[in-house]
């Protein structure tokens, strides 16, 4: 008996031969990650999300790097340390594009590392990121025109980024092609009294009236203002008490279900 202890021992703890073997594949990691979730343990939960990116990226998994990094970017919002999900994000968007844009995420994880890295401080990456979320996959149904309420909140995002750089090319753009774009959208869309189809704008039409005025031209942006003032009137009347944001989108990552919402500039 007393020889037989060591070696059921070093079954127990022997990789896959036991109930202590340490998860070592996606499913694994994510496997475990409901229990964590559901304590409220969000610093567990991005451990357990991050391992499982490793193992996804490590085998060139796109796909499950992409779920992943859902579950990262959630896990470290709840946390209130979105930054811990930067790198993620970094290898996500320069090396799986594509199944980016297959899962139908592109749009809120460009938005989203945009948004939170102008919050942490890093302007200009934050900048060029929102301006890639507003333009890219240009041609197909996850382009942001699809979508023009959640177009209107990353225009928003990127005004308010550009706050800094006002006068540099995508300061320029916003307060002056993309502004006409939304003015003529208004006029149109009013005309047609499809009116469902102006959510979003007035947020959008306010982050660029301040750009307008910080670029020299305080008339111009209390014309834009007063549109503004009185879109959200009708967008109010539209929303009936629902909130103002794009609504958040469900993921299911295997057994963990989260929601995951837009993220804004401050």
């Amino acid at each position: 008996m007393r020889r037989a202890a060591p070696l059921l021992l070093a079954l127990v703890l022997a990789p896959g031969c036991g109930w202590f073997s340490r998860p070592s594949t996606w499913e694994e990691w994510l496997n475990e990650t409901p229990v964590a979730w559901k304590a409220g343990n969000h610093a567990k939960v991005f451990e357990l999300c991050s391992n499982a990116f490793d193992a996804a990226h490590l085998a060139k998994q796109g796909a499950k790097a992409v779920l992943a990094l859902e579950c990262m970017a959630e896990a470290s919002t709840r946390e209130e340390k979105p930054e811990k999900a930067f790198p993620a994000y970094a290898i996500v968007l320069r090396d799986y594009v594509a199944d980016a844009f297959k899962s139908g995420s592109g749009l809120r994880l460009r938005n989203n590392y945009g948004a939170n890295l102008v919050n942490a401080g890093e302007k200009q990456a934050g900048l060029a990121m929102l301006e890639e979320a507003l333009d890219a996959d240009e041609g197909t149904i996850y382009h942001s025109s699809g979508n023009y309420r959640l177009r209107m909140f990353v225009v928003a995002n990127l005004a308010r980024a550009a706050r800094v750089f006002a006068d540099t090319p995508t300061g320029i753009r916003v307060s002056s092609e993309i502004l006409f774009e939304i003015e003529n959208h208004l006029v149109n869309e009013r005309f047609r009294q499809n009116m469902q189809l102006t959510l979003g704008t007035a947020d959008a039409l306010l982050a660029i009236a301040e750009l307008v005025r910080l670029r020299g031209d305080p008339v111009r942006a209390e014309e834009i203002v007063a549109n503004a003032r009185q879109q959200r009137a009708v967008e109010d009347v539209l929303l009936e008490g629902q909130q103002r944001r794009p609504q958040c989108e469900p993921r299911i990552i295997r057994a963990l279900s989260i929601t995951s919402c837009y993220a804004e500039v401050k």
